[in-house]
């Protein structure tokens, strides 16, 4: 499963094709600069770490929404096969139209 809190916009848990419809309408909307900050990789707990930061730009547009930072964890199955991925918003997120928010 793929879990995305984005607790401001009411998102707490959303299935895989509700990651990749919030996934896909805001890179339809926004221009996207990613920045992965830091990282971590655990072997024997088969988890990974990330720190990054995001900068969005209206797309046809130079309108700049606020930098959001988030963590992602991402963990793995015995066969390091991918099985599960969180990810958690640091800030308020700036994306507040509800044609932008997941599948409920």
């Amino acid at each position: 499963g793929y879990g995305l809190f984005n607790k401001p916009n009411g998102i707490v848990w959303q299935g895989l094709n509700g990651a990749r419809d919030a996934i896909n309408k805001v890179h339809n909307t926004y221009e996207n600069r990613n920045q992965l900050l830091s990282y971590a990789v655990s072997y024997d707990h088969k988890l990974a770490f990330q720190h990054w930061r995001a900068d969005t730009v209206e797309r046809g547009g130079s309108k700049r929404a606020q930098s959001i930072e988030g963590l992602g964890l991402v963990c793995f199955n015995e066969h390091l096969q991918i099985r599960d991925i969180y990810t958690f918003v640091m800030q308020d997120y700036p994306l507040r139209h509800n044609k932008l928010r997941g599948a409920n």
